[in-house]
């Protein structure tokens, strides 16, 4: 009978030592010494939906870097296509013997659209990221004694400017696809300062995650569970 305790001891030290206290099943990447980014990646990536426990700050800031170069790479990949296209509609146009003022009138009307897809596109792979990294901010949170309500700051500040920034997208596309002047380009511009508002409130959201982030772990156990030991500790 006394198994199951001594089983319950082993699980909960394997968790403290890897620098992870979450309720859910632990697998593979949770036991052992040597803790690297990559296991916190699988750690936080089989935890998507786990918003019990603590985790450490590296846990936390190794899957944020994660979820940041990720982010940056298929916004890069998003780019290249777009580009592509629109330097490929101004090459032929130009070889077709267009006049200035219809070859601008073209690449504008294909960066408008590509504008479009760029925005929509990086709005919804923003979206996920966040999603992605909201229980592992609520673990983080959890780890200094913070509720996890916190985090919905950042979520609400993200929905803001996904909102806002794809209804300004929009209007800015449809004056670029109309341009034909100086005057009308002074008006997208016009329309970009109005919106930029939108991006204090995402910096708002990010200063949230940072401030709590980097919070020390509580020094014992609390109502969260057991403390966290940094990875590789």
């Amino acid at each position: 009978m006394r198994a199951l305790p001594m089983a319950s001891a082993c699980l909960l030290a394997s968790r403290r030592s890897s620098g992870y206290t979450s309720r859910g099943p632990i697998d593979e990447t949770a036991s052992g010494e040597g803790k690297t980014m990559i296991d916190a990646v699988k750690y936080n990536l089989s935890h998507l939906t786990d918003f019990s426990g603590r985790d450490a700050r590296p846990t936390f800031w190794w899957y944020v870097l994660f979820l940041a170069i990720v982010q940056f790479g298929i916004g890069i990949l998003i780019s290249i296509p777009v580009m592509t296209s629109s330097m490929a509609s101004g090459f032929s146009a130009a070889r077709s013997g267009a006049d200035q003022a219809t070859l601008e009138a073209q690449m504008m009307q294909q960066m408008s659209g590509s504008m479009v897809t760029m925005g929509y596109i990086s709005a919804a792979v923003g979206v996920v990221v966040t999603l992605m990294g909201l229980a592992a901010f609520v673990r983080r949170l959890h780890d200094s004694g913070k509720t996890g309500w916190w985090a919905a700051i950042p979520l609400a500040t993200k929905a803001i400017t996904v909102l806002v920034g794809l209804q300004a997208l929009t209007r800015m596309t449809q004056t670029f696809a109309a341009a034909r002047g100086s005057a009308d380009l002074e008006a997208m511009q016009s329309q970009v300062m109005a919106a930029s508002w939108v991006n204090l409130v995402g910096i708002v959201g990010i200063v949230v995650i940072i401030a709590f982030g980097v919070m020390k772990s509580d020094p014992a156990a609390n109502r969260y569970g057991e403390e966290p030991v940094r990875l590789g500790a």
